[in-house]
């Protein structure tokens, strides 16, 4: 018996209980976020913009259409947004886009959102990208330096699916 085989073993027992706190971490992050959101400023994801009569059609591709809302409420918590789009597929509701501009708004919505549902996944610390990952709702906040312009995305996961899938 070797004199090292004590701290190979260690060694061994080491890797393996942080190869499990890692994937425990990845888990507990990528998991379902406990709050989402069930509609967005009353709209129920999944609603048919037939029942929407303040909507403006912005731009259309397929069966996707973007509309803007008439007298929008154009702000994120107590940030100032420079666009909010409403994104429908076969006329049902299933994405928000919020345009917003500066890294220090980046910050105040980053908080809201985090307030509102918990704690983010940032896979980059460099990159100022954030994820929430809901049942129904994934949510994802962006910022980028280079054009100081930034977009918080929130996209209904079951027609987001069907789109993907060419349904």
């Amino acid at each position: 018996m070797s004199l090292f085989q004590p701290e190979k073993r260690v060694l061994k027992i080491g890797l393996i209980v942080g190869t499990a706190a890692v994937l425990v971490i990845a888990y507990l992050f990528l998991t379902s976020t406990a709050k989402e959101a069930d509609d967005f400023r009353g709209i129920k994801w999944g609603s048919n913009i037939r029942d929407l009569p303040d909507m403006k059609l912005l731009a259309e591709e397929g069966d996707l259409k973007f509309y803007e809302k008439t007298n929008d409420r154009m702000k994120i918590g107590d940030v100032d947004a420079d666009k909010i789009v409403y994104g429908f597929y076969k006329d049902r509701f299933y994405n928000v886009m919020i345009y917003y501009s500066s890294p220090a708004n980046f910050n105040k919505i980053r908080e809201t959102l985090s307030n509102t549902f918990g704690n983010p996944f940032q896979p980059n610390e460099s990159e100022k990208k954030l994820f929430w990952n809901g049942e129904h709702v994934n949510l994802l906040l962006h910022f980028d330096d280079a054009t100081n312009s930034g977009r918080v995305t929130y996209l209904f996961k079951p027609i987001q699916l069907e789109i993907e899938v060419g349904g």
